[in-house]
């Protein structure tokens, strides 16, 4: 009696791309520890840029007005803060406790890290669901180029909340509106996403309609 071929299993291609994808996360979160700590390393280190202000000298305004603030100052008028208002909170929780210049750098610089690591994660839940990882790939990567004044600037929240408004605007307008709103109260650069929100919004409520 002649038997008949076993047909071949298809389920091997999912089974190999999740190790793939795993070990592509993985080599992602190494590159990512590994960068933000020298980063942060060069960041915190000021005898490296001795007279090189473009380096620490913003984050030392930031203690200037943060302090100034704490002891009773008002923003924008006695402290003469050059930011919007949603930058304050970072300028702010990093000189609670009135520490001195190099404690402030440190402590800043922790809290950038922290940020930087909230944008990866965003990302990381995007290629989870599905997304390329090259943008993924580029947040881990690009923070090299442009060196320590990553962490010595109060650029990340609102890059992060822009970030988070780009994940989230399929899924609605509204929180991706939220989202950027947040961004131009640190910011005001991520104001030039508002009318593509604004596109996306309209175009939802013609196809509901």
């Amino acid at each position: 009696m002649r038997r008949e071929p076993r047909a071949t299993s298809t389920s091997a291609g999912p089974r190999t791309e999740r190790p793939s994808r795993a070990a592509g996360i993985a080599a992602l979160t190494g590159a990512f520890v590994v960068i933000r700590v020298v980063l942060f390393v060069l960041a915190v280190h000021r005898p490296l840029y001795e007279g090189q202000t473009y380096v620490t000298g913003d984050v030392l305004l930031y203690r200037m007005w943060a302090v100034a603030i704490l002891h009773g100052a008002g923003p924008y008028t006695e402290a003469a803060v050059q930011y919007p208002p949603g930058s304050l909170p970072f300028m702010l929780v990093p000189a609670l406790g009135s520490p001195g210049p190099h404690s402030y750098i440190v402590r800043f610089a922790a809290l950038m890290v922290c940020v930087d690591a909230a944008g990866a994660a965003l990302l990381a839940w995007a290629v989870r669901r599905g997304a390329h990882p090259a943008g993924l790939w580029l947040w881990v990567a690009v923070p090299a180029a442009l060196g320590p004044i990553v962490y010595d600037r109060v650029d990340l929240p609102p890059a992060v909340a822009t970030l988070a408004a780009l994940l989230l605007l399929p899924a609605g307008a509204a929180a991706a509106g939220i989202l950027i709103g947040a961004g131009i109260a640190a910011k005001l650069y991520p104001a030039v996403l508002l009318p593509a929100v604004v596109a996306w919004a309209n175009r939802r409520w013609a196809l509901i309609a």
